[in-house]
């Protein structure tokens, strides 16, 4: 478990050359979600206790990634898989976090940022 800030890329190729090209510290994982398609993470750290993953179906060069036995998040549900997918922008679809308080935590991003919780992991 770990607290991050999902965002889905078209691909992940140029972030990854990026991040290499400015020695950017990144984790490189492949996994399958439960739409039994696989998918790529970069996860990075930027600063302090942000953690940012982007997600993509696509690589050029796979075998850059670690393979993950766990599912990072869940496409499954049509709902998940973004709609409008541009190759010039990321797109948020996950925020993972744990929690002693979830019943606050939901209601904050209800209420206060109006997002809908569309799967609940314990």
């Amino acid at each position: 478990m770990d607290y991050n800030t999902q965002l889905y890329a078209t691909s992940l190729d140029s972030y990854l050359e990026k991040f290499e090209a400015d020695n950017v510290a990144h984790t490189a994982l492949k996994w399958e979600s439960d739409d039994k398609k696989t998918y790529y993470s970069l996860i990075i750290n930027p600063c302090g206790y942000v953690v940012l993953e982007l997600i993509s179906p696509h690589v050029t060069n796979a075998s850059k990634f670690k393979e993950h036995n766990g599912m990072r998040f869940s496409f499954a549900s049509r709902n998940n898989i973004p709609s409008v997918l541009e190759s010039t922008y990321l797109r948020a679809i996950g925020i993972s976090r744990a929690t002693n308080r979830i019943s606050e935590v939901e209601a904050f991003y209800d209420k206060s940022i109006g997002i809908e919780q569309l799967k609940k992991t314990t």
